[in-house]
């Protein structure tokens, strides 16, 4: 039976914070707000839940795109290989903010996905709610976007979402109404910087 928590987003009290983490470091899959649309999480060292994350995406383990996501750059070096000066500068003006960038993988971020990776999704939202629980967790989430239904717009309550996904996963986060629009992503691996998707976020370049 899938769990719907109710929390102020801005300001999540300890008490619900545990839950979540609760859940996740349980193999747990959750569906939570952030500063852009409803996504969905768990975190990045459990191959329980990165399966059935797949799953409920209807994609191969393989050819998994998942994002990591992050509180601050101190796990960056965990899955992506060093930046330059300029990729850098990119990061830290656009981060906190609704957007993804896509880096080089390390051999560590093949070891996350269990296979081969050659570029990795980087994100950290303008979000407390985000920021707070991984800090608690001490470790990135997997996520991945969802929609309600094929090219519809994104979902932007958990009551929505939950008539959809009870069942399907452990926790909903009900953290208010989010935006339709996904992140902004950017390849920072390409030359010059390719923006393949206008999202929420206003790329500066």
């Amino acid at each position: 039976m899938t769990k719907l928590l109710r929390i102020d987003a801005h300001k999540p009290d300890e008490r619900g914070l545990k839950q979540i983490i609760d859940v996740l470091e349980n193999d747990g899959v959750i569906i939570y707000p952030t500063d852009s649309v409803y996504t969905l999480g768990a975190s990045i060292h459990s191959d329980k839940a990165f399966k059935r994350i797949c799953q409920l995406k209807g994609v191969r383990e393989d050819k998994a795109q998942f994002s990591i996501v992050c509180s601050d750059y101190s796990h960056l070096s965990e899955f992506a290989k060093q930046l330059s000066n300029i990729e850098f500068r990119v990061l830290k003006q656009h981060l906190p903010g609704p957007f993804t960038f896509i880096l080089e993988a390390n051999k560590e971020a093949s070891k996350i996905f269990k296979h081969n990776k050659k570029t990795i999704g980087f994100r950290i939202p303008d979000y407390p709610l985000v920021i707070r629980l991984i800090k608690a967790l001490d470790k990135p989430l997997f996520s991945a976007s969802i929609q309600i239904e094929h090219d519809s717009p994104y979902a932007t309550t958990a009551d929505e979402i939950f008539d959809v996904y009870d069942g399907k996963v452990d926790l909903i986060i009900d953290g208010g109404i989010c935006g339709e629009r996904p992140t902004t992503i950017v390849d920072l691996t390409a030359r010059p910087h390719e923006i393949l998707r206008e999202g929420a976020g206003e790329y500066l370049g």
